[in-house]
Protein backbone atom coordinates (compact mmCIF):
# COMPACT_ATOMS: atom_id res chain seq x y z
CA UNK A 1 0.00 0.00 0.00
CA UNK A 2 1.43 3.27 -0.69
CA UNK A 3 2.03 5.74 2.25
CA UNK A 4 -0.28 8.27 1.24
CA UNK A 5 -2.97 5.73 1.41
CA UNK A 6 -2.49 4.38 5.25
CA UNK A 7 -4.19 7.11 7.03
CA UNK A 8 -7.62 6.42 4.29
CA UNK A 9 -7.29 2.54 5.28
CA UNK A 10 -7.07 3.43 8.57
CA UNK A 11 -10.31 5.07 8.41
CA UNK A 12 -11.99 3.30 6.45
CA UNK A 13 -11.42 0.09 8.44
CA UNK A 14 -11.18 1.45 11.92
CA UNK A 15 -14.76 -0.40 12.98
CA UNK A 16 -13.68 -3.23 11.16
CA UNK A 17 -13.71 -6.24 13.92
CA UNK A 18 -10.38 -7.49 11.92
CA UNK A 19 -8.58 -4.61 11.59
CA UNK A 20 -5.69 -6.32 14.04
CA UNK A 21 -5.67 -9.17 11.91
CA UNK A 22 -4.55 -8.38 8.65
CA UNK A 23 -0.95 -7.25 7.73
CA UNK A 24 -0.45 -3.99 5.82
CA UNK A 25 3.04 -3.62 4.05
CA UNK A 26 3.83 -0.06 2.86
CA UNK A 27 7.53 0.66 1.09
CA UNK A 28 8.27 4.51 1.76
CA UNK A 29 10.49 6.11 -0.60
CA UNK A 30 12.62 9.65 -0.34
CA UNK A 31 9.57 11.40 -1.55
CA UNK A 32 7.45 9.99 1.32
CA UNK A 33 10.26 10.75 4.15
CA UNK A 34 11.38 14.52 3.21
CA UNK A 35 9.76 17.59 2.08
CA UNK A 36 10.47 21.14 1.95
CA UNK A 37 11.42 23.24 4.50
CA UNK A 38 9.71 25.90 2.46
CA UNK A 39 7.56 24.16 -0.28
CA UNK A 40 7.51 26.11 -3.65
CA UNK A 41 4.57 23.69 -5.13
CA UNK A 42 6.81 21.46 -6.98
CA UNK A 43 7.03 17.75 -7.11
CA UNK A 44 9.94 15.91 -5.59
CA UNK A 45 12.89 15.72 -7.25
CA UNK A 46 15.20 13.12 -5.65
CA UNK A 47 18.42 14.89 -7.76
CA UNK A 48 18.03 17.95 -5.98
CA UNK A 49 17.26 16.35 -2.44
CA UNK A 50 19.95 14.72 -2.83
CA UNK A 51 22.23 17.98 -3.85
CA UNK A 52 20.65 19.87 -1.28
CA UNK A 53 19.58 17.88 1.63
CA UNK A 54 19.81 21.15 3.52
CA UNK A 55 16.49 22.05 2.24
CA UNK A 56 14.60 19.95 3.53
CA UNK A 57 12.89 18.25 6.81
CA UNK A 58 11.91 14.68 7.57
CA UNK A 59 8.12 14.05 7.63
CA UNK A 60 7.85 10.44 8.58
CA UNK A 61 6.86 11.57 12.00
CA UNK A 62 3.33 12.16 9.35
CA UNK A 63 2.95 8.27 9.31
CA UNK A 64 3.22 7.30 12.66
CA UNK A 65 -0.37 7.27 13.94
CA UNK A 66 -0.90 4.44 11.20
CA UNK A 67 2.12 2.39 11.78
CA UNK A 68 2.44 -0.28 14.74
CA UNK A 69 5.66 -1.59 13.35
CA UNK A 70 8.47 -0.68 11.85
CA UNK A 71 11.56 -2.16 9.69
CA UNK A 72 13.77 0.24 8.61
CA UNK A 73 16.48 -0.25 6.59
CA UNK A 74 17.80 2.87 5.27
CA UNK A 75 20.96 4.47 4.74
CA UNK A 76 21.68 7.52 6.60
CA UNK A 77 24.33 10.71 6.55
CA UNK A 78 24.46 13.52 9.08
CA UNK A 79 23.91 15.76 5.96
CA UNK A 80 20.44 14.30 5.31
CA UNK A 81 17.39 15.29 7.65
CA UNK A 82 16.64 12.77 10.54
CA UNK A 83 13.60 10.64 8.68
CA UNK A 84 12.66 9.84 12.65
CA UNK A 85 13.90 11.16 16.44
CA UNK A 86 13.42 10.05 19.54
CA UNK A 87 11.00 13.30 19.84
CA UNK A 88 8.82 12.05 17.03
CA UNK A 89 8.27 8.77 18.84
CA UNK A 90 7.82 10.08 21.90
CA UNK A 91 4.71 12.59 20.50
CA UNK A 92 3.21 9.58 18.52
CA UNK A 93 2.92 7.11 20.96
Amino acid sequence: MAPDDLAKYIEDNKDNKDKGKKIVISTFTAKDLVRLKNPDGSEFNKAHYYAHPNLYTGKFQDYLPYISFLVEGIYWEPKYPRVLTIKDLKEAH
